[in-house]
């Protein structure tokens, strides 16, 4: 390339002589954001996560001052009663709620940057870069106003009491003020103000804002389900109360629909936490079924490529050598379309219409195989197999083996069936198949896949390659044959399948290490909000088992 010249403005000069030619190219700049990609899919998940935890904590924190508030009662009414304001009043237990919350939010930003600086230290043998870490203030300003306006937000509706206090309060503790039509007003306010926060750090988090919504309704019925679950639970209780049981359960089945319960509270912190819980583990289960190789006592752990005809029997004579098994060499044979049901592929490229052939299915490189048999990754769910004994559809009769079975997802991009026609350009030379079959393939499980399986006999002729699978138990002589393969036969290559387990391993106990601690820093936010759901009827709980205990209940009662 020369001088100066820019990558990405070749490419956009020439896009369509590559199409032309059926090149595809790829720049640094394309590889930098295929490999960016991944980590911006684990960073929205984290800051998921994140608000979600948030939004537990900031119920915590409501629960929290509903219980402050309910125990200051006499102070504000005393308030009251020496000619402080409402307003007054109220803004500054809003102060005090802000003022913990910047506490917090601090403590938080200081702990982030701390296990910023701690994170670099715990994946730096598994990454081939150093890693430093830089304090961005953007995100310490966002930290802390994010924090500031949550505890802003989830202390209105509970600080809203302290607006309906009066100053007869003071006297008699007992009073009950009448609900208005302002304090609704005023709670409907509250509310908005909390669910409109919450879609707009939703929106803010997300990487595209559909993202964002779909976050925000998804977490809205959770929310409204457990209440709806605990509004049921209540009535049901009520209703179909167990009047003959003994005392100890009417007492506690009585509690959940007792006047100043907390059963909506508690059944938002234990199932949101449950939910949260459940998702960071099953994220990681999926993360550790993703990065495993199936690693079972038969399974190779040797992937062998680009090994030619005449040196199989090499291979095979370095692993036996090894104290390895038998080598599955599979034959690869590179190969194109040239035409479907005799329309060229360079007719169908040029064609821009909807609803043909997917470009890059007609595009790509194929590298087919032959097959007598279908593998145990491979299902039929179309026409009929050639090793079944009886003859398939459309049958060339005596003619040579021309039989094709195709990926069943392949078949739907290419627009063919069962009947259609494939011409594949081997090096030059046209080779005519018919589509036999379709199979659906198991990529995830590890073994030699193929989109296109040919019946034996259509690659005969046709220059190969093999791929080979082999098992050696002990790492000593797998290195021992790696070495022996490269002065040998230097033109192999050879993958140690339990070497990248290995690597893979270590990166997943380090992922699943930082998932368990979101997981236990969601337990702890959900056992604040229980702690303080609990603590809100203390005070009279207390009361009632001095009453009860008056009356000659024993304390087991």
């Amino acid at each position: 390339m020369p001088a100066g010249e820019d990558p990405e403005d070749l490419e956009g000069r020439h896009w369509r002589f590559f199409r032309n030619q059926a090149v595809t190219s790829v720049t640094a700049q394309d590889q930098a954001r295929r490999l960016t990609r991944g980590t911006r899919v684990l960073a929205w998940f984290l800051r998921v996560v994140g608000l979600t935890a948030l939004l537990l904590g900031g119920i915590g924190a409501a629960s929290a001052i509903h219980v402050y508030v309910k125990e200051k009662t006499t102070s504000v009414a005393v308030l009251r009663c020496i000619g402080a304001r409402e307003r007054s009043v109220f803004n500054a237990y809003l102060f005090q709620a802000v003022a913990l919350g910047l506490v917090g939010s601090v403590a938080g930003v200081a702990g982030g940057i701390g296990l910023q600086r701690l994170l670099p230290l715990l994946i730096a043998d598994v990454l081939p870069v150093a890693i430093e870490a830089r304090v961005d203030r953007t995100a310490v300003v966002a930290g802390l106003a994010t924090g500031m306006a949550a505890a802003a937000l989830f202390a209105l509706v509970p600080l809203l009491r302290i607006r309906g206090i009066a100053p007869l309060q003071a006297l008699r503790a007992d009073f009950e003020p009448q609900v208005t039509a302002r304090s609704r007003l005023d709670r409907v306010f509250a509310f908005g103000a909390l669910v409109g926060g919450m879609l707009l750090l939703s929106l803010w988090q997300a990487p595209e804002p559909e993202h964002g919504l779909a976050f925000a309704g998804g977490l809205s019925a959770a929310l409204l389900l457990l209440y709806g679950t605990a509004v049921a639970l209540t009535r049901v209780t009520r209703r179909y109360f167990p009047a003959r049981a003994s005392y100890a359960v009417r007492q506690g089945v009585a509690n959940l629909f007792r006047p100043q319960n907390q059963t909506a509270a508690v059944m938002l912190a234990l199932g949101l936490g449950a939910f949260l819980i459940t998702t960071v583990l099953a994220v990681q289960a999926s993360l550790g079924r993703v990065l495993s190789v199936d690693g079972g006592q038969e399974q190779p752990n040797l992937l062998f490529f680009d090994v030619q005809p005449d040196q199989r029997d090499g291979v095979t004579e370095l692993v036996a050598a090894a104290g390895g098994g038998p080598v599955d060499l599979t034959a690869v044979v590179p190969a194109r379309i040239s035409s479907l049901n005799g329309r060229p592929a360079a007719e169908i490229l040029r064609d821009r219409r909807d609803g043909g052939p997917a470009r890059w299915a007609v595009r790509r490189l194929y590298r087919n195989t032959s097959r007598a048999e279908l593998s145990d990754t491979e299902e039929l769910v179309a026409g009929r197999w050639w090793g079944e004994g009886t003859a398939p559809d459309g049958d060339n009769g005596g003619d040579p083996p021309d039989g094709v079975s195709l990926d069943a997802d392949l078949a739907d991009d290419l627009r063919v069936g069962i009947g259609d026609r494939i011409t594949w350009d081997v090096q030059g030379v046209p080779v005519p198949t018919t589509v036999r079959n379709l199979r659906r393939v198991d990529w995830d499980r590890f073994d030699i896949n193929f989109l296109v399986v040919a019946e034996p006999g259509v690659f005969d002729q046709a220059p190969r390659s093999y791929l080979g699978l082999a098992r050696i138990v002990d790492p000593d002589a797998r290195a021992r044959m790696q070495r022996n393969l490269v002065l040998s036969l230097p033109n192999v290559s050879v993958l140690d399948l339990a070497l990248i387990q290995e690597a893979l391993d270590t990166i997943l106990g380090r992922v699943g290490g930082a998932i368990r601690f979101l997981a236990f820093f969601i337990a702890l936010a959900g056992v604040v909000v229980l702690v303080g759901s609990l603590s809100t009827s203390r005070f009279q709980r207390m009361r009632e088992s001095a009453l009860l205990k008056t009356l000659g209940a024993r304390r087991s009662l």
